[in-house]
Order: C-alpha cells, then structure tokens, then sequence
C-alpha cells in the first residue's frame, strides 16, 4: 500500500531516517507552514 501527500512549507530541522526491524524506513520531520487567515469578505488578515 502507498499514500501520496502533498505538503508545502519549511522543514523546521534536519528530518530523522530510521528503519523498522522489517526493512521498512520511517521518516520524522517537523513542517511549518503559512495558511492565509481570511474575514468574512474574504480579504487577508494579518495575525
């Protein structure tokens, strides 16, 4: 089985690679991302 995830924004440090027993390889990372805040008339608002 594969999952395809799309993600935009800055890794927030080097991401950590380790292996299960299996063989299987797992990947750890932070993401920060920005999503533009919107009012009800759908302009931009700032934080």
């Amino acid at each position: 089985m594969q999952n395809l995830v799309i993600l935009t924004g800055n890794v927030g440090a080097t991401p950590e690679v380790r292996t299960t027993q299996g063989g299987t390889k797992i990947t750890n990372f932070s993401l920060a991302t920005s999503r533009p805040k919107r009012d009800q008339d759908g302009k931009t608002m700032k934080d």
